[in-house]
């Protein structure tokens, strides 16, 4: 639908001497290198805390023990309540000096599996920053309203 009129706007226009093309912007990268993973997005959704000590070490028997306590998988059939109890009294017993409880309670990640690891993975890095924010998203998660409701109707 070509009427004879040349339009000022078209970029594309090639009687124009200032028309150089349109020239697509490429990023640096290709797709390929923007999807793959780095050390930036490998962190985890829990902040980590300040610790005095270099280092400490988790010991096999701690790790033993959050296996036989049951590690959580967010089952419908589960009890996040009872499986906060129960790491809580694990980390009681592994105190350290100079290791504050919040830098022990880092080790949660290790008492989930499956869906309730899936969760815990798909949240913002660094999003959760204190204990009572990953108490209440866990349990806002896995203990919905609705279920507390459903319990006390039992009674």
């Amino acid at each position: 639908m070509d009427d004879g009129v040349e339009n000022p706007n078209n970029r594309n226009n090639v009687n124009d001497p200032n028309n150089q093309g349109v020239v697509p912007r490429v990023p640096k990268a290709v797709l390929y290198d923007w999807a793959q993973p780095t050390s930036k997005n490998l962190a985890t959704a829990i902040a980590v805390p300040l610790i005095k000590v270099e280092s400490f070490q988790i010991t096999n028997n701690m790790l033993q023990l959050l296996q036989h306590k049951g590690l959580f998988s967010g089952s419908y059939i589960e009890d996040p309540q009872q499986h906060l109890k129960n790491f809580l009294s694990i980390c009681v017993m592994q105190r350290k000096p100079n290791v504050t409880p919040k830098a022990i309670r880092l080790l949660f990640p290790f008492s989930v599996m499956g869906e309730a690891q899936t969760w815990l993975n798909s949240l913002p890095i660094n999003s959760i920053t204190t204990w009572e924010e990953l108490v209440k998203q866990l349990l806002n998660k896995f203990y919905p309203p609705n279920k507390t409701v459903n319990k006390l109707m039992r009674y």
